[in-house]
């Protein structure tokens, strides 16, 4: 929305060269921009070369007044930011970071999870990819004639107006080099969702470019214009249809399924560590959203690699914070709450290879019960088991998926989402022929 609006905004002033980036029209543009840090402050920080370029070009006077007006302008768009450590005050669930200090709060708006995964220069390979990953989107998505018309509209810009193409071109590269060099590599499927930022962009270059060609062809024959157009028309039209109906989502509900069925095979006051979003989104979705199994204590594994996240964990109830305190190391923390099984029977999901080294020294067994391994003191019986099972596949639904084209190009969420059912599936069929080849009374 924000990258829309200051487009037309710039289209407005280059085209009619009033309404420039100066007085109260140039702090709105400001204050414009800088509301977006609050949003999603690294794709913001992509549109200062384009405001940089357009205040130069529009010669933005600076003097003392106009910096501190933009300074204040600035804070009190910034100030949206405080939401955060006032909500996290009034102890809310979940709390991601726990924002309520300085250090803390600092650590979640400069994203320190994940920036030092990030990186603005990539190796050769990296570019590759990506590069084209880019070109394969934009010929599948956009019908592959509007390509040409999309350059050529950017180039009849550059021959009619330089402000507004130097200005474009600023912004479409802009976000283009950071699309494809900042982002990690195992989110390459979510190219496609990136690239909406400046699509949009897209689209007014190919706009300019039919306004160009309509020009040109309204010279030579008006009755060719119509034809041109209608044939223009149907081939767009058809192409918006084949791309709707491919994207079709309407049936595609693998992942609030996944959810569901983890909530089923989960007994009675359960405490609940899960890692991965196709585990966290759909259980807080139905948690706080739909109001389900509000008995049910979840906490996501990374919360539990910092002290706010086992704080949050110990106020769920006055046994879960006996247990957590008792000692400060993880494992034996884990351990802790494998003693409270009565009250709250303990699940995870944990298959990270980092935390098997702590798995390992919680006593008991870790056996599959629905997605889910439950903690059991005693082997328990086979058939409870394998009744689980059977009961969650008859509910099982998997509606859209057989829909894919290209297997290839599933989203690594709904990849990991069979992996954890095929990984579950074979570690039931192993815990089953274990106890068959051990029982002295095994069927055959």
């Amino acid at each position: 929305l924000i990258i829309s609006s200051l487009t037309w905004l710039r289209t407005q002033s280059a085209v009619t060269e009033k309404d420039r980036f100066q007085g109260n029209r140039g702090y709105f543009i400001f204050f414009l921009f800088a509301i977006g840090f609050g949003n999603h402050w690294q794709t913001q920080i992509l549109l200062i070369p384009f405001v940089a370029i357009w205040a130069l070009q529009d010669g933005k006077p600076w003097s003392l007044k106009n910096i501190l007006v933009h300074l204040s302008l600035g804070l009190i768009a910034l100030s949206s930011y405080l939401y955060l450590p006032l909500r996290s005050a009034l102890n809310v669930s979940p709390d991601w970071g726990a924002p309520s200090n300085l250090s803390r709060f600092l650590w979640v708006i400069t994203r320190k999870l994940s920036s030092e995964t990030e990186a603005p220069v990539r190796d050769l390979e990296h570019y590759m990819t990506w590069g084209g990953e880019y070109f394969r989107l934009m010929s599948d998505y956009w019908w592959p004639g509007f390509w040409l018309v999309g350059l050529t509209g950017l180039l009849y810009l550059g021959f009619k107006n330089r402000k507004l193409f130097y200005s474009f071109l600023v912004l479409y590269f802009s976000f283009l080099y950071a699309l494809l060099t900042v982002a990690r590599d195992e989110v390459l499927f979510l190219l496609n969702v990136y690239l909406l930022s400046i699509n949009g962009l897209f689209a007014v270059f190919g706009f300019i470019g039919l306004a160009f060609l309509f020009s040109r062809l309204a010279k030579w024959n008006k009755l060719g214009i119509l034809f041109f157009t209608a044939i223009l028309v149907l081939i767009l039209g058809g192409w918006g249809i084949y791309v709707s109906n491919r994207e079709d989502r309407s049936r595609y509900s693998l992942a609030e399924d996944f959810g569901l069925n983890v909530l089923k095979g989960l007994p009675k006051n359960s405490l609940l560590i899960a890692d991965a979003d196709h585990y966290v989104m759909p259980i807080w979705y139905q948690q706080y959203t739909q109001g389900l199994r509000q008995d049910l204590i979840f906490q996501p594994s990374v919360f539990l690699f910092h002290d706010w996240g086992w704080a949050q964990l110990a106020e769920r109830s006055a046994d879960l914070k006996q247990a957590i305190y008792s000692t400060p190391l993880f494992a034996g923390r884990l351990r802790a709450l494998t003693g409270l099984s009565s009250r709250h029977p303990l699940y995870y999901s944990l298959e990270q290879d980092y935390l098997q080294p702590v798995l390992d020294q919680v006593p008991g067994h870790w056996i599959p019960r629905g997605l889910v391994y439950g903690w059991e003191g005693n082997t328990p019986v086979p058939r409870e088991v394998f009744n689980r099972w059977v009961w969650l596949l008859k509910t099982e639904r998997l509606r859209g998926l057989e829909e894919f084209p290209d297997f290839k190009r599933i989203d690594a969420s709904t990849t990991q989402i069979y992996r954890y059912y095929a990984l579950q599936q074979t570690l039931l069929a192993q815990f089953l022929n274990k106890l068959s080849a051990t029982s002295p009374k095994a069927p055959k």
